[in-house]
């Protein structure tokens, strides 16, 4: 912005240009408090969620530190509460990160541990803590790690620093998988490697059936701590629909939990064999109950083995749908 051109000269710039810096100066700091102050003043009234950056915690942790992090995150709330009450809006909301660059054990604990940490000791509470757990799924093809697992560390990260069952949790970045897998072009699975709107069309196969329905998973794993937990943002740089107009099967799924779980109450799980799970939810909007069960099995999920055989004894009445929301009959 022409009216931070000063404040700018001798800065690096670009895109995370900030992780160049070896130092947060005092310069700086009036910086970013007034960045902040202006887009306080300029966002609409919706956007009252602000912090300073998102998967930085690598250059604080290498490069100026903790301290310095709560020295920016302070000119950031000080600058955003500033604009808002000169616009006679709401106080707006804060959390450390836009969200930490993955979450699982041996990965970015310490660094929700010292944002929350250094906080407290400067008498401040965060509005909401965000985290990217990309890789976070349930140890399926897509996701070698517990989203499970990792979301309860998390929120007993939070409570240690009296952050209670009210405080949020955003998933603000996660998933970010492809329905195509072509190990040739370098197409793997994962967004980042290979951006599939840059290739030729071709078949995809069982990969597309294989990404839906994990992305689908993520979200029923997500659903076990709703409401604590109330943004899951599955990314995928994949266009939405394929030339035909037609919808791609990941819509297709999140569709069907919206429509068959608004507003679900987590109620148990199962894990009857190691790669097959099972969540419980009560629909609290019609009373009844549902039980999602998938398998992990990396050879199903290749389409190299059929899929597990449960057998079950249920009452009569009980429906059968798939994750795209088809009705199935059972096998006798």
């Amino acid at each position: 912005r022409p009216e931070f051109a000063e404040f700018f000269k001798g800065y690096p710039k670009g895109r995370h240009a900030y992780r160049q810096l070896k130092e947060v100066t005092p310069e700086l700091i009036k910086l970013i408090e007034a960045a902040a102050y202006q887009v306080g003043l300029e966002t609409d009234p919706d956007n009252d969620i602000f912090t300073f950056a998102g998967e930085e915690e690598g250059w604080v942790r290498d490069s100026v530190g903790w301290e310095a992090h709560w020295a920016i995150m302070e000119a950031v709330v000080r600058g955003a509460k500033r604009a808002f009450a000169e616009r006679g809006l709401p106080p707006p909301r804060f959390v450390p990160s836009q969200g930490t660059s993955l979450y699982f054990e041996g990965r970015n604990y310490d660094a929700i541990e010292n944002y929350l940490r250094v906080a407290r000791q400067h008498g401040f509470k965060y509005d909401a803590v965000s985290i990217h757990p990309y890789m976070n799924l349930d140890t399926g093809i897509l996701g070698p790690h517990d989203a499970d697992k990792e979301t309860r560390h998390l929120i007993d990260q939070m409570k240690s620093f009296g952050y209670d069952e009210k405080t949020p949790v955003y998933f603000a970045e996660c998933f970010n998988q492809i329905s195509w897998f072509i190990p040739e072009w370098g197409c793997n699975g994962g967004g980042d490697d290979f951006r599939r709107n840059k290739a030729p069309t071709q078949a995809r196969g069982v990969r597309e059936c294989t990404m839906a329905g994990s992305q689908a998973r993520l979200y029923l794993l997500a659903l076990k701590h709703w409401p604590q937990l109330c943004l899951a943002h599955a990314w995928s740089p994949e266009p939405y629909i394929d030339m035909d107009m037609a919808p791609l099967s990941y819509v297709l799924s999140a569709n069907t939990l919206g429509n068959i779980l608004p507003d679900p109450e987590y109620v148990g799980g199962s894990q009857p064999y190691g790669d097959v799970r099972g969540l419980c939810f009560r629909r609290k909007d019609r009373g009844d109950y549902l039980m999602a069960v998938w398998t992990t099995n990396h050879e199903v999920e290749f389409g190299e083995r059929k899929s597990p055989v449960l057998d079950m004894r249920l009452p009569d009445d009980v429906r059968f749908i798939d994750f795209e929301g088809n009705e199935r009959t059972p096998s006798a």
